[in-house]
């Protein structure tokens, strides 16, 4: 695994913190904590290319494709996400979105991965962290709800789209790092508007709420962006994408953590098939 890869693998750490975070976050309106969390990943952003010394040109990706894609990945998803689980099961939702790895693999094109067997590790890699994935959702539900179609449509519309994105990203080396930060001021731009139009007014929250809706913004939907799109463009997309199977694990570890949902035999055994399907896509590499 090299540096990049290790790098972007941060953005999957980060990222299993978004469920707690967001339970912390009470009853903020889905576009709200859109608006509001992509404002503080957008200042992160500035935050660095100030610190760095970059100029601030790199803000702003410098083709409209480029912009098409960051906000087709990030609003886009966001939007689809943030929709299917208020239409639809949570749990069953969350396992449908979690299709999205597994696209990627198949996105990133798995035959340069390397000779023989090696090309298919991070699909077989993939499918069983997909297993462990489903193990979780069949101990967190009884089954589907054939009314919720329209959310469960939204959450595989999210799947493809954070697939699409990534891969997008992953060809397009040219468009620097930097350029998320343009993304994430456009979607927040984007979600008020929505907020303010559809959904009911919100006052200031509470400190531990606001302190919530703070670090999302620092690292799930702030420094887990800019992170994800190093190691897409300078590492292996295909491997990120099979380990990107251990978020909802991870996910789940802290909600048992932090007393939000019980811990199962079920749970493990779901983490040992993802931690097998971690192994089984490193082969690829080491």
């Amino acid at each position: 695994m090299n540096n990049a890869t290790l790098i972007g693998a941060g953005a999957i750490v980060l990222w299993s913190m978004a469920a707690t975070l967001t339970a912390i976050a009470g009853a903020t309106p889905p576009f709200l904590l859109l608006a509001t969390t992509f404002l503080v990943g957008g200042l992160v952003g500035l935050a660095y290319i100030v610190v760095s010394g970059r100029p601030l040109a790199s803000a702003v990706a410098t083709s409209w494709r480029a912009w098409g894609i960051g906000l087709w990945g990030l609003f886009g998803f966001h939007a689809a996400y943030f929709l299917a689980l208020t239409s639809a099961p949570v749990a069953i939702a969350n396992l449908i979105n979690y299709l999205w790895p597994l696209l990627l693999v198949v996105f990133s094109g798995l035959g340069r991965t390397g000779p023989g067997g090696r090309r298919l590790a991070p699909l077989a890699g993939a499918m069983l962290g997909f297993c462990g994935v489903l193990t979780l959702a069949i101990g967190a539900t009884e089954g589907l709800n054939v009314d919720a179609g329209f959310g469960y449509a939204m959450a595989l519309l999210a799947a493809f789209i954070w697939a699409s994105y990534s891969a997008a990203s992953s060809r397009m080396p040219s468009v620097p790092t930097e350029a998320i930060t343009g993304f994430c001021f456009a979607t927040a731009l984007m979600a008020l508007p929505i907020h303010i139009v559809a959904e009911p007014r919100f006052a200031f929250p509470p400190l531990p709420d606001a302190l919530a809706i703070l670090a999302l913004g620092l690292g799930p939907m702030g420094t887990a962006f800019f992170l994800w799109d190093h190691g897409l463009k300078k590492g292996d997309a295909a491997f990120l994408g099979a380990l990107a199977y251990a978020t909802p694990v991870l996910s789940t570890g802290l909600l048992v953590l932090f007393g939000l949902t019980p811990l199962t035999p079920l749970l493990g055994f779901a983490a040992l098939l993802v931690a097998a399907g971690a192994v089984v896509a490193a082969r690829c590499r080491f």
